[in-house]
């Protein structure tokens, strides 16, 4: 019995002192990375701070360890988080722009075999300026713009020197067309030159993806769109005359026009086709009245009829508008809007009266009057 026991107290210790080893045989706890890293200056946007250990150190001790101070040696505070071994600190308020800031952990950070630093960890960063962001500053032809030249170069110009391939990389237009792409030798203007010529009639999208970045490696953090229409059509259109359409009596601009029917249709004459859909948005009636917008194909270039649904209210001046929300086929849109009054006293929409009237008194004589 008592040699059993010495068997088995042996067994203990050598299993301890195993253990033991295995223990001791393990590497120190280290940092195998840290953010931001030696790039400077560090774009404050895209700023992460945070060490990566060997390890999974007690969370509780790692935070104790760690700081993050500016050149003045105050301490920025904010929130710990955990991916792994990764202990990450979200400051509660934004860094500085130009500022020197420290990261240090000290060796008292342990892991959950008492493994800890050799020395302490210090490493430094540099904030850049604000808006270390590369900015479109302007690009070449203008968003919506309708161009005629069918060869025309598309530029785009930043406010500081990009990275080509990466501004390549990231630029495109839809439809795709075949073109070369440069950048000039500042860096800031990007061009792109069409190996055909662009489609008439049709509009053009251009896309900057965030994958365009500075020559330092910071993007432009969000999209870039802007559209253009190619066309050889840059002549808006105009109306050469607004008129009844029963007997084409003109209706005059800056007076109020009298004489007018009830029930008379308009006919607005323009100088070249006009989109219909633009063209029927762009008439308003005031006072407020039901109408109808139909365009006569049998006339060109154009001709926009409006026939009311009802009859216009006796002795009313309405005002007639075609705004310039009214365009052509070419998108091109008018320049001036137009505005005609017209007064409803037509001698066809007198309401009836009594003329004359005759009243016999009983035993009497008639009274006219």
């Amino acid at each position: 019995m008592k040699q059993r026991s010495i068997g088995f107290f042996a067994y203990a210790v050598i299993t301890a002192v195993i253990l033991s080893s295995c223990a001791l045989i393990l590497p120190e706890l280290d940092i195998m990375s840290w953010s931001p890293g030696n790039d400077e200056p560090v774009n404050i946007d895209d700023l992460i701070i945070s060490v990566e250990f060997s390890r999974e150190p007690d969370h509780v001790l790692a935070e104790e360890a760690f700081s993050l101070t500016n050149q003045d040696g105050n301490t920025v505070n904010g929130r710990f988080s955990w991916e792994g071994s990764s202990l990450r600190l979200t400051p509660y308020s934004s860094l500085e722009a130009n500022i020197e800031y420290s990261i240090k952990v000290e060796t008292s950070v342990e892991d959950a075999y008492g493994g800890s630093l050799n020395e302490a960890f210090y490493k430094s960063f540099r904030t850049g300026s604000e808006g270390v962001r590369p900015v479109v500053e302007a690009v070449y032809p203008a968003d919506r713009a309708v161009i005629s030249s069918r060869n025309a170069s598309v530029t785009v110009t930043f406010d500081r020197q990009m990275d080509f391939e990466s501004v390549l990389k990231g630029f495109s237009i839809s439809p795709d067309i075949s073109g070369v792409s440069l950048l000039n030798d500042s860096g800031r203007v990007f061009s792109f030159t069409p190996a055909e010529l662009w489609s008439l009639q049709q509009e053009y999208n251009i896309k900057i993806s965030t994958d365009a970045a500075s020559s330092v490696g910071y993007s432009i953090g969000s999209e870039y769109e802007t559209s253009f229409t190619v066309s050889s059509d840059l002549t808006p259109p105009s109306v050469i005359s607004v008129s009844t359409v029963d007997d084409a009596t003109i209706l005059a601009d800056s007076i109020i026009n009298t004489g007018w029917e009830k029930n008379s249709a308009i006919a607005v004459y323009f100088s070249e086709e006009v989109d219909q859909d633009s063209a029927e948005s762009s008439v308003t009636l005031e006072p407020a009245a039901s109408f109808d917008v139909d365009f006569d194909d049998s006339v060109t270039p154009a001709r926009m009829i409006i026939s009311f649904d009802d009859n216009l209210e006796w002795h009313t001046v309405y005002r007639l508008s075609i705004s310039t929300a009214l365009t052509d086929a070419a998108d091109n849109a008018m320049e001036d809007s137009v505005v005609r009054r017209f007064f409803i006293d037509g001698a066809s929409s007198m309401p009836p009266s009594v003329a004359k009237a005759d009243f016999a008194p009983a035993g009497g004589s008639t009274v006219c009057f």
